[in-house]
């Protein structure tokens, strides 16, 4: 029997935990192996077939790396930065149709808090299938992420964001959106959703963001 602590996304969570610490390993070991391939005869005899791999191999690599950060099992406790998000972010958003502006300075934040951030800058980016602006800005006590271009919010995403578990059931879709409410609350991050046709604003409030200062 399964604890009642354990059901739904707390699992989820577990279970992501598991994968990315399982495959993460592995994906790195391709990513050198890859780079060895464009340097070979391999690149000019099969240009096409190695650019399909490379970005397919980028992609899973970015995104891994973020499920592992953001999800899967990176340190929560302790003071970090926003800092500590921003590679990660800037590597996902490459293959992504949005642009990350990152216009954050280094404060401080729990890693807890952290986290929840990092998953509201990748929603953010999934608000704009069609693409444009991700900015990421912050002051003391308050983070914002603000997405600029034609904006598409599935209702799934923002009552996830509210805590509201959707109607059909969890699916892989909007997963995120309900974990980031999860993990906000644990850490004591309130955290807001604003929508027009043109921009999404996503804030992560909390005392605890630039309450110290960040490492350099």
């Amino acid at each position: 029997m399964i604890d009642q602590k354990l059901e739904g996304p707390n699992l989820a969570a577990l279970v992501a935990s598991k994968i990315c610490h399982d495959i993460f390993s592995p994906i790195t070991g391709v990513v050198p192996g890859l780079d060895m391939l464009k340097e070979s005869d391999v690149a000019k005899k099969e240009p096409d077939a190695l650019g399909l791999i490379d970005d397919g191999v980028q992609k899973v690599w970015a995104k891994l790396d973020f499920y592992r950060f953001a999800i899967g099992g990176a340190v929560t406790e302790g003071e970090g930065s926003l800092e500590d998000a921003r590679a990660i972010l800037e590597k996902l958003y490459r293959h992504v149709k949005a642009e990350l502006q990152w216009s954050a300075p280094a404060i401080s934040a729990p890693h807890a808090a952290v986290r929840v951030i990092a998953n509201l800058v990748y929603i953010a980016g999934d608000c704009l299938p069609r693409g444009g602006t991700v900015e990421v800005t912050a002051a003391p006590g308050e983070v914002r992420i603000t997405g600029t271009g034609r904006v598409s919010i599935k209702k799934e995403v923002a009552g996830g964001l509210r805590g509201e578990p959707p109607e059909g059931g969890h699916q892989g879709a909007f997963t995120l959106p309900l974990l980031a409410h999860i993990f906000a609350t644990r850490a004591g991050l309130a955290i807001e959703l604003k929508e027009t046709p043109e921009k999404v604003e996503l804030f992560a409030r909390s005392a605890q963001i630039g309450r110290t200062s960040a490492a350099a």
